[in-house]
């Protein structure tokens, strides 16, 4: 590299260097760009989540109904079964004790 080469690039990065530190004109707003439409396969997926949310929804709101609870009024609870009576112990085939 030749001197006035290197001087003229040093020139150019100190002319870079003061045009960066230079307060830049107000800023305005940028319009909002619209985004690109979805794609057909994100909106089928999204039209099936929407119609399992309804199912879902409505699953809930008509679906089957559990059995009716016992109202507490009124109701007798029986108690446990009645003990079995004991039974007669069986007569051995010769008096107890032997030795005797």
């Amino acid at each position: 590299m030749t001197l006035e080469r290197a001087e003229a690039r040093a020139a150019a990065g100190a002319e870079a260097a003061r045009a960066a530190r230079r307060p830049a004109s107000p800023a305005r707003p940028r319009p909002r760009r619209s985004s690109a439409p979805l794609p057909r396969d994100v909106k089928a997926i999204l039209a099936g989540l929407v119609l399992v949310a309804v199912a879902a929804i409505g699953w809930l709101a008509v679906g089957p109904h559990p059995e009716p609870v016992v109202p507490v009024l009124g109701f007798v609870d029986p108690g446990p079964p009645p003990a079995p009576t004991p039974a007669t112990p069986p007569t051995p085939a010769f008096k107890l004790p032997w030795w005797k």
